[in-house]
């Protein structure tokens, strides 16, 4: 992979990671029932948005505008029906592969020198699949989030 690519791609997860920082924090407000899943994925989403902007800025490329982040966030915040979780879920979860494939071959195809910050991306994307499968089969999928923001040993607040 060439290095243009590469970087173009470590920007747009930045950018994708920024947007659903705000969505998840929005979203806490939307589906109260589920605020700390919401809420614990924001702090997730703020983790690794931080990890790939430390890439982005060692190839000293510029993130996307926040003007931008916040337009596709609105955009997207207009879609949800706050009165159909399981329609969400199965969209979010369509939307969702995707980017598992994109990461685990950014993993694989990356520079050696920026694995902890892809390890980073990629499993979090796993984690964001396996959280939407367990909801949708009507199980507590809180503890997958927890659990993962406790493998990095996140200390923040909650």
């Amino acid at each position: 992979m060439k290095i243009e690519e590469y970087t173009e791609k470590l920007r747009e997860a930045h950018f994708g990671e920024l947007v659903g920082e705000i969505l998840f924090r929005e979203m806490a407000i939307l589906f109260p029932d589920k605020a700390q899943d919401f809420q614990t994925l924001s702090i997730v989403e703020q983790l690794v948005g931080n990890a790939l902007g430390e890439l982005l800025e060692r190839y000293q490329v510029r993130p996307v505008e926040n003007a931008r982040v916040i337009e596709l966030t609105r955009h997207l915040l207009a879609d949800i029906q706050p009165d159909d979780w399981n329609g969400w879920l199965h969209q979010f979860r369509e939307v969702l592969k995707p980017f598992v494939q994109e990461f685990d071959d950014l993993y694989i195809h990356g520079p050696s020198s920026d694995l902890v910050q892809l390890r980073l991306l990629r499993d979090h994307e796993r984690m964001l699949l396996y959280y939407v499968d367990l909801e949708i089969a009507g199980h507590d999928g809180l503890s997958v989030i927890q659990s993962f923001l406790e493998s990095f040993n996140y200390r923040g607040e909650k």
